[in-house]
């Protein structure tokens, strides 16, 4: 006898989106460290590759290092300088929480 874990009416094929439990939205507060822009989360979170989307004066970051599990640091072409403002748009796919939830936009000027 095989089991088919998809027939059963309570497998999560089945359900609703409003029925699967909401997920984690974190939250992103920006810093101007040594010309590079020090991103801390209110919680965990994954960073599967380079956030291009995340962007200062329009210019996309050529680098960056995940420090912690709360933070991470973009580098840009050119150094982060007081005056510049950083935008972080909604669903930035390359970052997301541990449950596959979302880091929220936020734009910051530092």
């Amino acid at each position: 006898m095989t089991l088919i874990a998809s027939r059963h009416p309570g497998h999560p094929a089945h359900l609703k989106p409003q029925q699967l439990p909401p997920r984690q939205i974190a939250t992103g507060a920006a810093a101007l460290s040594t010309g590079k822009v020090v991103i801390t989360f209110s919680t965990p979170v994954i960073v599967r590759a380079l956030p291009a989307a995340v962007t200062v004066q329009g210019v996309a970051p050529t680098a960056y290092t995940f420090d912690t599990a709360t933070q991470m640091t973009l580098t840009y072409a050119a150094p982060v300088v007081t005056g510049n403002s950083i935008n972080w748009p909604a669903n930035v796919p390359e970052v997301r929480t541990r449950d596959g939830g979302y880091v929220a936009a936020f734009t910051h000027t530092f």
